[in-house]
């Protein structure tokens, strides 16, 4: 069972296929990301769709060396905000993240904080008044406001908050699979298999 840590991930599609070529069956759950993260760590589920590098810190996790994705961490306001274009504009306001979002939590360590437990609970604290500034992915902020705050306000700001790849994690236990995932991920983007996948999903997300 592999986990994923967000209400959508396009790189379902890319995992699924790379364990099918390997001849491995796979479910997914979606968990909250620091459920997640423990459970995959636990030994409780095999894997995590994707993490930034350095999540192997953790302990039991083995990075599959080839990325699979990126992520763009962006801001997002319903007022104009022209003088907010980084983290440091932001000390004077309130900014929500998602729990359990390590990379988004150590960027805004110093700023007055309040943790949600989804996106759309952040951007309904966001539309309420609750907080100034919502940061959340860039993807995953286009496809919440395409379907559920459509005509709502909600708008990206300044420049990304940091941006880095993504890379698929197995637990310690399935280590032996990784030369061979890694070599299936190779071939994918090498051929534009993994955009393709992940465009194609992206595109159904966006639509329902």
């Amino acid at each position: 069972m592999i986990n994923f840590d967000k209400e959508w991930d396009a790189s379902v599609r890319v995992i699924e296929e790379a364990y099918r070529r390997i001849g491995c069956a796979v479910t997914f759950r979606f968990l909250r990301a620091d459920e997640s993260l423990r459970a995959a760590n636990q030994g409780l589920t095999d894997a995590e769709i994707s993490r930034i590098k350095g999540t192997e810190t953790v302990g039991n996790l083995v990075r599959v060396p080839t990325q699979i994705s990126r992520i763009e961490l962006v801001a997002y306001s319903v007022v104009p905000r022209p003088n907010v274009r980084t983290i440091g504009d932001m000390e004077s306001l309130t900014v929500g993240i998602l729990k359990g979002v390590r990379i988004t939590a150590m960027s805004t360590d110093a700023l007055k904080r309040l943790v949600a437990q989804n996106t759309h609970h952040l951007f309904s604290l966001l539309l309420r008044g609750r907080i100034d500034i919502a940061i959340t992915a860039e993807l995953n902020g286009r496809i919440f406001i395409a379907r559920e705050f459509q005509d709502s306000g909600i708008h990206r700001i300044g420049a990304p908050v940091w941006t880095g790849p993504l890379f698929h994690f197995v637990n310690v236990k399935h280590r032996d699979l990784v030369p061979r995932i890694d070599k299936v991920f190779r071939e994918m983007v090498s051929n534009g298999e993994i955009e393709q996948l992940r465009y194609n999903a992206i595109a159904r997300f966006v639509a329902k």
